[in-house]
Formats: structure tokens, C-alpha cells, sequence
């Protein structure tokens, strides 16, 4: 891989088998990629953005990391299977953070939650109530260090998971279909 493919952050793609948003971020803590990982978003039908991605230009700055939807889903459901690293308040709203079974450098946060069903330490598989919405949920992947966009799309990879919102398998038409994987050396 070239060093100038090595240093971007991520490249986006749409999946060619399900509807849904991916991302493909690429680590840059280390000059050799052994192992491209996406992320395969199933964002929630019944939602409406309210506040949108703004990546911050330093670690520290101001920026919204993830995506703030209008939720009318009272019951948030794990999209993704994983271990539960953090579960309770942080400036007075409820998050819960998975940390991804397939890649524990994947970490996906749902925020402003009213309620958390889950504790730290909890594997929790696609579909697990993690807790009741507050008609607004944060939705917040990260990889590594980096903060990537989840609705991020292009064409440059095929995903390794799916992350879903609230809807359970079949209830919306796109959750049907599998998502491959692809490792990459």
C-alpha cells in the first residue's frame, strides 16, 4: 500500500449488497496496514439528522464526532455485537459504549439515552435493548483514535459489519442482506 493511501484517514464506499452507509477507515498510528475494517451502518428510517458530523481540527476542539438524530423509537438496540466498555452518565447524559466483537479498535457510542439497560462488561449481541431513547439519539463510531463520519459514502470498500438503530432484522426493507468482509494486507 502506498504511503499516500496509508495516511488517509478513511475511505467511504456504499456497499453493493445492502442499502446502508460504510465506511473505511485506515489506521494511521502505523506506517503498515496489515487489516482494512468498515463499519456497514444501518442508520434508523424513522429518523431525522439534527446535527451532523463535524470533525474538529485537533483532538481537543470543537466538533460534533458523531450524528444527533430526532428518535421516536423509545428502545435503542445494539447494531452490532460486543462488549459494553462504558455504560452511565457523562455531563448529565446517559451513553453506553460497545467496543466491537469482530475489532476491539472499533467503538461505537449511543448517546442521550433516558435509560440504560446494560451494564460494563456486558456482551451483547445485534438486536440487545441497550436502553430507551430520549427522543434524541447520538450516534458515535470511532476507530482507534480517529472519529469517522458514520454517514460517510463513496466506493472504496466492502464492509466487515453492520451497525443498526433501534430497527430490528427485516423491519426495515435494507437490513435483510449480509454484509462480506474483506481483509487486506
Amino acid at each position: 500500500m502506498s504511503a499516500r493511501a496509508a495516511s488517509r484517514r478513511f475511505m467511504p464506499r456504499r456497499c453493493s449488497r445492502c442499502v446502508p452507509r460504510c465506511l473505511l477507515p485506515s489506521s494511521t498510528e502505523s506506517p503498515v496496514i496489515a487489516l482494512v475494517v468498515a463499519a456497514c451502518l444501518s442508520l434508523p428510517a424513522n429518523a431525522t439528522v439534527i446535527d451532523g458530523f463535524r470533525a474538529p481540527s485537533c483532538p481537543r476542539c470543537a466538533g460534533n464526532r458523531g450524528i444527533e438524530y430526532a428518535f421516536a423509537s423509545p428502545t435503542v438496540s445494539a447494531g452490532a455485537p460486543g462488549q459494553v466498555v462504558f455504560a452511565g452518565a457523562v455531563g448529565g447524559r446517559n451513553y453506553v459504549v460497545l467496543r466491537h466483537a469482530n475489532d476491539p479498535r472499533v467503538r461505537i457510542t449511543y448517546g442521550r439515552l433516558a435509560t440504560i439497560a446494560v451494564q460494563r462488561g456486558d456482551e451483547v449481541q445485534v438486536g440487545a435493548t441497550l436502553g430507551q431513547a430520549s427522543g434524541v439519539l447520538y450516534l458515535g463510531v470511532r476507530v482507534g483514535r480517529i472519529y469517522v463520519d458514520p454517514q460517510s459514502s463513496g466506493s472504496s470498500a466492502t464492509p466487515r459489519f453492520r451497525t443498526t438503530l433501534g430497527a430490528r432484522r427485516g423491519s426495515a426493507g435494507h437490513l435483510g442482506g449480509a454484509c462480506e468482509s474483506r481483509e487486506t494486507r
